[in-house]
């Protein structure tokens, strides 16, 4: 076949290479360059080229390859104008963001292009750049050799222990992606926020230089939309690019702190403490185009997503009452008897919009503590029981216990009382949860803290039971040998743990919701603006 023969097209005017492209075949690709370079720019019936259906499959072997033979000198080029930018796209969507950062510096243009900007953020997953992981180094690691040509005498032993950690450190982290597979995937994980941040530096950096109603223009669009999917990183870099930007309005006329609290963004809301007092005030005092303060805003229930980011309905309305405190502090007080188009008060609006969520945190309290007080009932019913009829029974002449002066026997006489005073504790604690009064504001700190002492008095009461039981087993059943205890120890051990593993998400959640830092988080000290 010759060169020529190649670049016959079928009916969709598409040719062998755009095949390849679509489908990753990486040697027919390579093998059909070899034999007619030209195949990489021929455009198909879509006007486009095989690096665009290359990228569009998500194939980043073939793609790299087609990026490299594909030329820039070229016309029509699929590096330029719209065909360049849809290819960019294509190249953020399937998450290739080291990609897409190398074609941002080789063709700046691309990054201000009008009409379908790259920097739009609806084909970015909402995950992409989020989250608190660093940008990795760099994992290709120069060979050692290349240490030795820049050093003369005694200098040359730091570089040469240098590269040797460096191969070492690389030889390492191989062994444990070898033996670990998920680490790989972190690890890659990792270097692809950094280069979708490296990414936004470099489409913001373009982008300033256009005259300000072309940034606006650019910048606008993305940064709401990074509000609404909670990306501080590309609000950051916007701000920082272009600090007129946190005057920006929505079509509802909000701010960007004001739809951060609208959609429940807390990693956006926190950018406020980073900017300078008069633009925190202006911002937390601005109001939309329904006469609308942010103290309302935070009154609305909040988007169903972040409902599922805690565990009851009594966390979310607890989360819920969270932000509203929060978003109290920063306006004044005269914001919080505001009244708004509807002629309601920020409160009127909370009390209005949470009504079902506190009818759901008053069912699932009330039905937990059911749960809970029945076990914690039956649990003090039987330590009650074993405290009367002691193991091993009682002499007949003194009344004292037979197994009186064991040691196991002083074991299960502490623990049989503290399981009987925790169990007992917790029918309380569950008591009072059930005949407590269900108003908006107890969910935020008295219901949770009486479900968390019941649930620990309960998981007290369960572990000293099982002490007792196998201390009782020990002595009835034992005669001294160890290898009874050891197995009556760890049935007992596994009913524990089966317990904290049932409950210890729900402990966990509800101690970093009233002992933790709450919706703010810690705070960073590094001005923004």
């Amino acid at each position: 076949m010759s060169p020529e023969d190649l670049e016959i097209a079928n009916q969709s005017k598409v040719t062998a290479l755009t095949i390849a492209a679509a489908i990753g075949n990486t040697d027919a690709a390579k093998l059909l360059v070899s034999i007619n370079p030209n195949l990489p720019h021929i455009q198909d019936g879509d006007e486009g080229f095989p690096v665009h259906r290359a990228a569009q499959s998500g194939h980043k072997e073939t793609l790299v390859y087609l990026l490299k033979v594909t030329r820039d000198d070229v016309q029509p080029s699929p590096f330029e104008n719209n065909s360049g930018v849809w290819l960019l796209r294509q190249i953020i969507f399937v998450g290739f963001y080291d990609l897409a950062a190398d074609q941002v510096q080789r063709h700046p243009k691309l990054a201000t292009l009008e009409g379908v900007p790259p920097m739009k953020l609806e084909n970015v997953p909402n995950n992409s750049i989020r989250g608190d992981i660093e940008n990795p180094a760099n994992n290709s690691q120069a060979p050692i050799w290349s240490s030795f040509q820049h050093f003369r005498g005694g200098n040359f032993l730091r570089p040469v222990c240098g590269a040797v950690r460096q191969k070492l450190h690389r030889a390492l982290w191989d062994l444990i992606d070898s033996l670990v597979p998920q680490v790989k995937h972190i690890r890659q994980m990792k270097f692809m926020h950094g280069e979708a941040l490296r990414l936004v530096k470099l489409l913001c950096t373009e982008a300033e230089r256009l005259d300000p109603q072309k940034a606006a223009n650019i910048f606008a669009d993305p940064l709401f939309q990074a509000v609404s999917h909670g990306i501080p990183e590309i609000i950051e870099n916007i701000l920082v690019s272009f600090p007129i930007a946190v005057q920006f309005r929505d079509n509802e006329g909000r701010n960007i702190i004001e739809r951060a609290v609208l959609y429940r963004r807390h990693n956006v809301f926190n950018l406020i403490y980073r900017m300078n007092r008069q633009t925190k005030h202006a911002l937390a005092e601005d109001l939309d185009r329904f006469q609308t303060n942010i103290l309302h805003l935070a009154g609305i229930l909040a988007p169903q997503d972040q409902h599922n980011l805690v565990s009851s309905a009594a966390l979310q309305m607890q989360r819920e009452l969270q932000w509203f405190k929060e978003v109290e502090k920063l306006v004044p007080s005269i914001y919080r008897d505001a009244r708004n188009y509807e002629g309601k008060t920020p409160r009127m609006v909370f009390t209005d919009k949470h009504k079902e969520l506190v009818k759901e945190g008053e069912k699932w309290m009330k039905d937990t503590a059911n749960s809970c007080s029945v076990v914690a009932a039956l649990i003090a019913t039987v330590v009650f029981a074993a405290a009367i009829t002691v193991p091993g029974g009682t002499n007949g002449d003194s009344g004292f216990p037979v197994f009186s002066s064991e040691k196991a026997f002083v074991i299960f006489a502490v623990s049989d009382a503290l399981s009987l005073f925790s169990s007992t504790a917790a029918i309380l604690m569950f008591l009072s949860i059930l005949t407590a009064r269900y108003a908006g504001d107890n969910f935020l700190q008295a219901l949770p803290k009486r479900l968390i002492m019941g649930l620990l008095t309960l998981f007290i009461s369960i572990t000293t039971m099982m002490i007792a039981f196998s201390a009782t087993l020990y002595l009835v059943f034992g005669n001294d040998e160890t290898w009874i205890l050891t197995s009556v120890a760890a049935s007992a051990c596994l009913l524990v743990i089966l317990f904290v593993y049932l409950q210890f998400s729900l402990l966990v959640d509800m101690f970093s919701s009233i002992y933790g830092h709450g919706i703010v988080g810690q705070r960073s000290e590094e001005p923004l603006c």
